[in-house]
C-alpha cells in the first residue's frame, strides 16, 4: 500500500479517537450542552372576568440565542386553578417561525381566583426535573417503581404566568368591582400570625470560614412578602430597601457566633449568620473584576467557565497564588445580554461556587417595536387607526390593544424581553421586572445584581451537563403515541356481596380473601356478623388489631395496602411479579416482544395500527395531525395467542370492560401533574385596588388581614362545615380520569372498583403532602358506597343503607359513570396538608351517572380520546362604520387582538372601532425574529 495512502488512512482513523478524546475534556464536555428552549406567553389582557376569553399567542424560542426554535413543533398550554388543578390542556403546532396561538374560554363554573398559564414543550421536560417527597405507602399504589418515580416528579423549566379571574360583573358591562370567592371549604384557613423570615445568600454559594464575603439576605413577612427594615450585625448596620433585600459584608475575622439582629413591629428578631464552611473557595465579583480566595484545596489550579442560558461564553484556567488568591478581568464583550453564570470548579470538574450575573449591552433596545397614531382618549364606537413599526427580520407579531379603564394593577410589569432575558432564568417569580431595564444607572444595576443573588437558580446546572446524563425525551416534531406494554396482574372478580365491607373501609380485599382468613385472620372475628348482616355497626364498634376504639376519632385502617406483613417494613421488596394482584409493589417488566394493534377513529375515518414492540414491552407510532378529537382503541397480543382465542378477543369480547386484557398497555405521559406554590406577588396587587375575598362560613367570628390594598376576609370556623355538594374542587369526565390514571400506573390494565375511588384521588391530589394515607369517601350519586377508613358509629348512622347491594354493583361499571367531582380543602400549592384528624374523608369522590340509565362505549383493552391540535377560534373586531350605531352595548376590555399580525416590510397599519364607551388605551406587543425577541412594552 502506498505510504501516504497509509498514513492518510491511519489519520482518518485516528480523527475520531482525538475528537472523542477533545469531548470528553472538561471544556468539550461544556460545549457539548444541549440547547434547551423557552417558552412565552403574550396575553391579550392583565385580568379577566368569569365568562370571558381569555386570548394567548405562544413563543417558542431556543434559549441560545433566543431565536425561533427549529427542535419542537409542538408547545403544550395549560390552564390550572388556583387549587393546582389542570382545568385545560391544548396543543399547538409551533410554526417555522416558532410560534402558535389559542384561547381559553373562562366559564361560569370556573371559580374566581388567581389562575396560572402554563407552557412547556416535551423537550424542555428533560431538564431541571426533581423528585417530590413521597413515601412507602404511596409508592406502593403504582404498578412498580418507576411508574411511582415518574408520577412524583416536579419541573423547573416550565413557563408560568398568573392571572386573576374575578367573578362575573353583576351588571354587564360594570367592572369597577373586582370579587374573588374562593370555592367552599370545610374549614376555614388559619391567618397566620406576623412573623419575620430572612434567608442569606453568600456570594458563591457557601460561607467559607477565613475569609472576606459579601451576604445577601431576603427579609419577608408570613405572606412571604417583603419588609424594607433595618438591623445590625455587631457594630456593622444592614439595610433591606428593595423588596425586603439588602447585603452586608463579613471579614475574615468575623465572630462565627455573632447574630444578625432586626427589629420589626416592636419585635426584636435575630438569625444565625450561615455555616461557615471550613474548606472551599470564596469569590467577590464587582462589575468585571472577579477575586477568589481558596481555603483549604489542594488544586493549585482551578477552572472558570462562563455559560449563558445554558451555552459556554468564555473558560479560562486560573493558578491560585500561594496564599490560594487569584483575580480575573472577565472580558464581558464576550459574553451576551442577559443572565450569566459564572462557575469556578477544579480541573476535574468539581463545583465550588458559581454566582449570576448581568450583561446589558443595549443592543436590544434596537429591537422595538413602536406605534404611532394613539390619541390620549377615544369616544364611543370611534375608529382607532394605528401605525406600527417593527425591526426588518420581524415578519409576524402578536398585537392587544385595551380598554385601560379597568386595568388591574400587578407585579407582573414584564414583556418578552424582560421574560426572555431575565426572569425565566430565575428561580420563582420576579416581580416588577421591568424595573430593572427602565434605567442602566447605578441604583437600577446594584438591585438587579442582587435579585440575582438572592433569586439565583441554576436553569442550566453545570453538574447535570457534566454528568452528560442521556435525555429522556427528544423534541416533538410528530403527533406520536408511545408507551409500554406490562403483563396484567390478576385478581378477582367484584361481587355484590362486597359491598358492605366497602362501607367499613374494607376496600382493597376481596370477599374470597375476607372469609378465608378463618378465625386467626384479621377479618375471621368478623365474618359470621356480616354474613348476619350486623357488620357495620359491629366493624365499627370493636377493636382493632386489639386496640381500643375511640368513636370519637376516625381509625386509619392498616387495610389501605393489602401487601404482606414482611413487605410493610423498611426495606424494599426485590422486583417480582409475584407480588400482589390488587396492589402495586413492584410488578417488573415485559421481557418479550407482543404486538400492539389498535384504531385511531375520527369521524368517519379509521387508521389501522400494527407494531411489533422491542423486548422491553416499548412501542411508539406517529399520528397523521388532527385538530379536535379522536378515538384511539389499543390492546397488545402475544404470538402463541390461538386462532379461536384472537377470534374473541376481536370480536364480540373487545367492548367489555369485565373481560380480562392479555396484556396492561399503557401510554407513557409526561404531563407535570404538580403545581408549583405562588409567591405572594403573584396573588396581590400593589396598590390602588380595593378588593375583598369571602368564604362561605357557619359562624360570626371574624378574623381579617389587610394585605396591600387587598382586605381578605374570613370567618374562623370551630367544626368542619357540611360540604356544599353544587360547588366541587374540580371534576373530570370520569372514563378520561381513568385513562390518565392507568397511563400514570395507578391502574394496571382493568379497571379495578375496590380501589378506583383512591386511585382518583391519588392522580389528583398526589401524595396530599403526609405521610400517611388520607382518607376517602365515594358515593353514586351521593349515595356513600365506599370508604378507605373505618368508620365510627357516628358516620355509620349518617350514611344509611338505602340501595341494595345489586343496585350497588350493576352501576360499578365505567360505561355507566359521568363525571367524578371531588370535594377537599387540599390545595396542591400549599406545603402542608389540611387538618387530617377529622370524622370525615380528607377527599370525597361523587361519581354522576349517565342519565337515564344510558351507557358508554367502554372497552376490555384501551379506549382512549386523544386530543388533537387546538383551532383557536377568532377574535370578534366590530365594523361600526355603518350607521346607524347598534342598539346593544360593546362592552369589549379588548378592544383589539391579533396573534399573527402580518408587517408589510417594517410597519403594518390597523384599524379597529372602541367600544360603547369612551376610553384611554393599553397597547402591548411582542415578536420574535433572526435577531431575537421584539416588545412593544405596554402603554
Amino acid at each position: 500500500m502506498n505510504k501516504c495512502i497509509f498514513r492518510l488512512l491511519m489519520g482518518l482513523l485516528c480523527m475520531p479517537l482525538c475528537m472523542q478524546a477533545q469531548d470528553n475534556s472538561l471544556k468539550g464536555r461544556l460545549e457539548k450542552a444541549p440547547i434547551q428552549e423557552k417558552v412565552y406567553l403574550h396575553l391579550d389582557n392583565t385580568s379577566y372576568f368569569m365568562g370571558d376569553t381569555l386570548w394567548y399567542k405562544a413563543y417558542v424560542v431556543k434559549a441560545n440565542d433566543l431565536t425561533p426554535t427549529d427542535m419542537s413543533r409542538i408547545v403544550y398550554v395549560e390552564l390550572v386553578s388556583p387549587d393546582g388543578f389542570v382545568v385545560e390542556r391544548q396543543q399547538l403546532i409551533v410554526s417555522a417561525d416558532g410560534y402558535g396561538a389559542g384561547n381559553f374560554a373562562l366559564t361560569d363554573s370556573l371559580y374566581s381566583g388567581y389562575y396560572e398559564l402554563r407552557a412547556y414543550t416535551r423537550w424542555m421536560l428533560n431538564f431541571n426535573v426533581t423528585e417530590k417527597s413521597y413515601n412507602r405507602i404511596y409508592r406502593e399504589e403504582f404498578y412498580n417503581r418507576k411508574m411511582a418515580a415518574d408520577f412524583f416528579r416536579e419541573y423547573g423549566s416550565l413557563y408560568s404566568r398568573v392571572v386573576p379571574i374575578y367573578e362575573r360583573p353583576l351588571q354587564a358591562g360594570d367592572y369597577s368591582l373586582k370579587s374573588i370567592v374562593p370555592r367552599p371549604r370545610q374549614r376555614a384557613r388559619k391567618v397566620p400570625k406576623p412573623q419575620l423570615n430572612v434567608a442569606f445568600f453568600p456570594e458563591g454559594g457557601n460561607r467559607i470560614a477565613g475569609t472576606s464575603q459579601r451576604i445577601a439576605f431576603e427579609a419577608t413577612n408570613e405572606l412571604g412578602e417583603g419588609v424594607n427594615l433595618m438591623g445590625s450585625l455587631g457594630q456593622q448596620s444592614i439595610v433591606a430597601n428593595h423588596l425586603g433585600r439588602g447585603v452586608f459584608s463579613l471579614n475574615s475575622n468575623q465572630d462565627a457566633s455573632e447574630k444578625v439582629v432586626f427589629n420589626y413591629k416592636g419585635k426584636s428578631y435575630s438569625f444565625d449568620l450561615p455555616v461557615a464552611q471550613p474548606q472551599g473557595i470564596a469569590i467577590h465579583l464587582n462589575q468585571d473584576q472577579l477575586q477568589l480566595q481558596a481555603v483549604g484545596l489542594n488544586a493549585p489550579a482551578l477552572t472558570i467557565a462562563i455559560l449563558c442560558r445554558g451555552e459556554l461564553r468564555d473558560y479560562h484556567d486560573i493558578n491560585l497564588n500561594a496564599t490560594g488568591a487569584a483575580s480575573l478581568r472577565l472580558n464581558t464583550s464576550k459574553l451576551p445580554t442577559g443572565v450569566n453564570d459564572l462557575v469556578v470548579m477544579t480541573q476535574e470538574g468539581q463545583v465550588l461556587a458559581d454566582r449570576l450575573f448581568f450583561v446589558d449591552h443595549h443592543d436590544l433596545n434596537k429591537q422595538q417595536i413602536t406605534v404611532e397614531g394613539l390619541k390620549k382618549e377615544y369616544g364611543p364606537y370611534e375608529k382607532i387607526s394605528l401605525k406600527l413599526q417593527a425591526p426588518a427580520n420581524i415578519k409576524t407579531m402578536s398585537l392587544a390593544v385595551r380598554d385601560n379603564s379597568y386595568d388591574t394593577p400587578t407585579y407582573d410589569t414584564g414583556n418578552i424581553l424582560t421574560d426572555l432575558l431575565l426572569a425565566s432564568d430565575l428561580k420563582g417569580f420576579v416581580a416588577n421586572p421591568d424595573y430593572y431595564f427602565e434605567a442602566d444607572d447605578s441604583t437600577h444595576r446594584a438591585r438587579l445584581d442582587l435579585l440575582l443573588m438572592v433569586q439565583g437558580w441554576r436553569r442550566y446546572d453545570v453538574k447535570d451537563i457534566l454528568a452528560d446524563k442521556p435525555l429522556r425525551y427528544q423534541p416533538e416534531t410528530a403527533m406520536t403515541v408511545e408507551g409500554h406494554v406490562y403483563s396484567t396482574p390478576s385478581s378477582h372478580p367484584i361481587e355484590p356481596e362486597e359491598m358492605p365491607w366497602w362501607r367499613m373501609g374494607i376496600f382493597g380485599w376481596t370477599l374470597d380473601a375476607i372469609n378465608a382468613s378463618g378465625e386467626a385472620g384479621e377479618f375471621g372475628k368478623y365474618s359470621e356478623r356480616f354474613s348476619n348482616g350486623e357488620g357495620m355497626t359491629y366493624l365499627a364498634e370493636q377493636e382493632k388489631y386489639g386496640e381500643p376504639t375511640d368513636n370519637n376519632k376516625t381509625q386509619r385502617a392498616e387495610v389501605v395496602s393489602n401487601t404482606a406483613t414482611d413487605e410493610r417494613g423498611d426495606q424494599e421488596p426485590e422486583a417480582t411479579n409475584q407480588t400482589d394482584a390488587e396492589h402495586g409493589v413492584d410488578h417488573g417488566s415485559l421481557k418479550k416482544e407482543v404486538v400492539v394493534k389498535g384504531e385511531v377513529v375520527m369521524g368517519t375515518d379509521i387508521w389501522q395500527v400494527e407494531q411489533r414492540t422491542d423486548k422491553g414491552g416499548h412501542y411508539a407510532f406517529s399520528l397523521e395531525p388532527f385538530y379536535g378529537d379522536a378515538i384511539l382503541m389499543m390492546g397488545a397480543y402475544g404470538d402463541n395467542i390461538s386462532k379461536k382465542k384472537k377470534k374473541k378477543l376481536d370480536d364480540y369480547d373487545v367492548f367489555n370492560e369485565d373481560a380480562w386484557p392479555e396484556y396492561y398497555v399503557k401510554r407513557d405521559l409526561f404531563y407535570p401533574v404538580f403545581a408549583s406554590k405562588y409567591s405572594f406577588y403573584q396573588t396581590h396587587q400593589p396598590a390602588s385596588q380595593w378588593e375583598e375575598t369571602y368564604e362561605e362560613t357557619d359562624t360570626v367570628e371574624y378574623a381579617g388581614t389587610e394585605l396591600n390594598e387587598l382586605n381578605v376576609k374570613a370567618r374562623r370556623r370551630k367544626s368542619k362545615h357540611a360540604i356544599v355538594w353544587s360547588k366541587p374542587a374540580c371534576q373530570y369526565d370520569a372514563v378520561e380520569l381513568y385513562n390518565l390514571l392507568t397511563d400514570y400506573g395507578l391502574s394496571y390494565g382493568k379497571v379495578n372498583f375496590r380501589r378506583l375511588p383512591l386511585q382518583m384521588s391519588i392522580m389528583l391530589m398526589g401524595n396530599y403532602n403526609a405521610k400517611q394515607m388520607f382518607l376517602v369517601d365515594a358515593r353514586l350519586d351521593r349515595y356513600l358506597f365506599y370508604r378507605t377508613y373505618v368508620p365510627n358509629k357516628e358516620q355509620s348512622d349518617a350514611s344509611p343503607v338505602t340501595r341494595s347491594n345489586w343496585a350497588v354493583f350493576k352501576d360499578l361499571k365505567l360505561k355507566r359513570l359521568q363525571t367524578a367531582k371531588f370535594y377537599t380543602d387540599f390545595s396542591l400549592r400549599e406545603d402542608d396538608h389540611p387538618e387530617m384528624n377529622s370524622k370525615s374523608a380528607d377527599v370525597v369522590v361523587d361519581y354522576d351517572m349517565m342519565p337515564q340509565d344510558a351507557t358508554r362505549y367502554t372497552m376490555r383493552d384501551r379506549r382512549i380520546v386523544l386530543h388533537g391540535f387546538t383551532m383557536p377560534d377568532e377574535f370578534y373586531h366590530p365594523d361600526y362604520s355603518q350607521t346607524p350605531l347598534p342598539s346593544t352595548k360593546d362592552y369589549r376590555r379588548t378592544l383589539y387582538w391579533n396573534p399573527n399580525l402580518k408587517l408589510d416590510g417594517t410597519e403594518t397599519h390597523v384599524d379597529f372601532y372602541n367600544g360603547s364607551r369612551s376610553a384611554t388605551l393599553s397597547i402591548s406587543g411582542a415578536a420574535i425574529g433572526a435577531n431575537g425577541p421584539s416588545t412593544l412594552s405596554p402603554r
